[in-house]
């Protein structure tokens, strides 16, 4: 009997890391690029404390953070909070605050669906190479809060090196995407997802 309690965004993400593997194996339709959700309510961006990722929390009907992960070295977007909306796609996410701020940040490859051309053509793109979902299924802890305001993780941690990339404890090497526990991650093309109980990431391919 099918769960008709899966919220909308689940669905939403579930159908996201499906298209990343029919995009994997040359599948895809054209069309899959064009899927957007928006949802409206509070929303915050920031850096985290380590500067390796760039945060998006969001507060409406729930919590839920997502984690725009990215190179140190790479640009961030300026810290910024209010109400408005936060727009996802696959490999994209666009914020639009009621005061006029605009903000986009994704995949290197990744197509920015035609109905957000407009509201995006003249602001500037920042890179991500992971998009990580925390709060979905499971609702965040102020003490996991914290942790991924400073590291990017509910669990805590640092820049990721092979050792913590080694445990995945589902995701690991030539998987896109994953999920545990309360997050989830889908990761551009160089990388791979890695999820375990301290948090979901995306993981630079071995050569």
């Amino acid at each position: 009997m099918p769960n008709r309690n899966i919220s909308p965004l689940l669905k939403f993400l579930r159908t996201l890391a499906a298209c990343v593997v029919l995009a994997a194996t040359g599948f895809a339709q054209k069309s899959t690029s064009d899927q957007v959700l928006g949802l409206r309510g509070n929303i915050a961006i920031y850096a985290t404390v380590n500067g390796n990722n760039t945060v998006i929390e969001f507060r409406g009907e729930k919590t839920l953070v997502l984690v725009g992960q990215r190179d140190a070295a790479s640009l961030t977007p300026s810290p910024w909070a209010g109400t408005g909306r936060l727009l996802l796609a696959h490999g994209v996410i666009g914020i639009v605050g009621d005061d006029g701020m605009r903000t986009l940040l994704k995949f290197p490859r990744a197509a920015t669906p035609k109905s957000l051309d407009r509201l995006f053509d003249t602001v500037q793109t920042y890179q991500i190479y992971g998009i990580a979902t925390y709060g979905e299924k499971v609702p965040l802890t102020e003490q996991q809060l914290s942790s991924i305001r400073q590291f990017g993780e509910s669990g805590g941690g640092g820049p990721k090196n092979a050792e913590s990339c080694s445990d995945c404890k589902s995701g690991g090497e030539g998987a896109t995407s994953c999920s545990e526990g309360s997050c989830s991650v889908t990761c551009s093309g160089g990388f791979y997802a890695c999820c375990k109980d301290s948090g979901c990431h995306c993981c630079r391919d071995i050569p």
